[in-house]
């Protein structure tokens, strides 16, 4: 995977006080840009372990960001990817972002720490119902965040460039919600993704389902009362019915991929 100029000056730059510049710096952007009261769910655990390297890591709870060879990275989640799958993750337990050293950029860093501010971290078993929901939510918010903040690597890396690192994930899941986020205002999916002490989700997605229902599309199914796997092709199909040829074309674009300026910002 290749890596831009702009990104490499930010690995550069978020490597020189461990991470707490660059961390604190996305926050802050996330919290201007999407949801104000944005906070981490989980608390730091301190880390003291020593991998089949020899490399040992030992962490206290202040330290919320590490950086891993790949192969002790894969040894601390068990191995559940293989070699140059994984470019980083948050882990509920230890309330810690790890990153690939050979990989991780900054849409890594983004997506991650948006994980790290999610329902999804407290709730195992809602983020792994609904993993694509989750997902996909957390890669529209890293392009808004890209976009934002550092269209640099919108433009030339995440939208379109299949070999940066920062080439976005999760693409389907990504224009399942751009589709939707076109006829009703992103900040609906507020209550969805981000923490703010209410941890029943469905109730959470129930209520959405109704703000849908209430801006003129009073037919719009709950989807998670079907019988219906996987949730998010049931989601597609009903936007499809509901939304019409509009939500297609967005969700079908191979010309003008992932235009985020299509988004609802009401």
């Amino acid at each position: 995977m290749s890596i831009c100029g702009k990104g490499r000056n930010f690995v550069s730059s978020a490597r020189e006080d461990h991470f707490v510049s660059a961390s604190q710096r996305i926050v802050e952007q996330i919290r201007n840009s999407l949801f104000p009261d944005a906070e981490y769910v989980n608390p730091s655990r301190n880390i003291d372990c020593i991998f089949r390297s020899g490399r040992s890591l030992i962490a206290s709870r202040d330290t919320r960001i590490i950086e891993l060879q790949e192969e002790d990275l894969l040894e601390l989640i068990n191995y559940r990817y293989g070699p140059g799958e994984l470019k980083g993750i948050y882990t509920p337990y230890y309330g810690k972002l790890f990153l690939n050293s050979r990989l991780w950029c900054l849409e890594t860093f983004i997506h991650e720490i948006l994980h790290s501010l999610s329902i999804s971290s407290r709730n195992s078993t809602i983020f792994r119902e609904y993993l694509q929901f989750f997902e996909g939510l957390t890669e529209l918010y890293t392009g808004y965040i890209l976009r934002e903040h550092y269209d640099f690597c919108y433009d030339n890396c995440w939208r379109t460039n299949t070999d940066s690192r920062c080439y976005c994930t999760y693409q389907r899941e990504i224009r399942l919600w751009l589709g939707i986020c076109h006829f009703v205002p992103l900040k609906l999916t507020f209550p969805l993704y981000f923490w703010s002490g209410e941890d029943r989700w469905k109730v959470l997605w129930r209520s959405f389902i109704q703000e849908i229902r209430d801006r003129g599309y009073p037919r719009f199914d709950t989807i998670i009362d079907q019988d219906k796997k996987p949730k998010w092709l049931a989601l597609h199909q009903e936007a499809r019915k509901r939304f019409g040829r509009e939500y297609l074309d967005i969700y079908d674009d191979v010309a003008n991929p992932l235009d985020l300026s299509l988004l609802n910002e009401q």
